[in-house]
């Protein structure tokens, strides 16, 4: 997906999720599974919330070429979690508009992008 970010446009997808990657954002975050930090990034009521908006600010950085430590990244994460939020929905909008134009896209969904399917519970 496409997230706005300090005025540029980055790409950003869970699913490339590298092993060394989850190495750092499970030691980082003390979450035992990406769908566990995937939820906890979306929800500010998880008490793991800064530091896996965090993480995945970080990889997001990562998957853009950029080269920054995540154990060094004090980044504005509410800001971050507004632009991912942003990004999941315009992503699920632009989906549902597709599908109703073309019903049979419907079944195939969102090509299974897991960060998408925790976004209803974003907020």
């Amino acid at each position: 997906m496409k997230v706005e970010w300090e005025g540029r446009v980055c790409e950003f997808d869970s699913i490339e999720l590298r092993l060394s990657q989850w190495d750092q954002i499970a030691a980082f975050t003390g979450h035992t599974s990406p769908k566990a930090w995937e939820e906890a990034t979306l929800n500010r009521d998880d008490p793991a919330f800064p530091r896996s908006a965090t993480a995945a600010l970080w990889l997001m950085l990562a998957q853009n070429g950029e080269d920054v430590k995540l154990a060094e990244l004090d980044p504005p994460y509410q800001k971050f979690w507004v632009a991912l939020v942003s990004a999941v929905t315009a992503e699920a909008e632009a989906a549902k508009a597709a599908a109703d134009a073309d019903p049979t896209k419907a079944a195939a969904g969102s090509g299974g992008k897991s960060a998408r399917a925790t976004a209803g519970s974003a907020g």
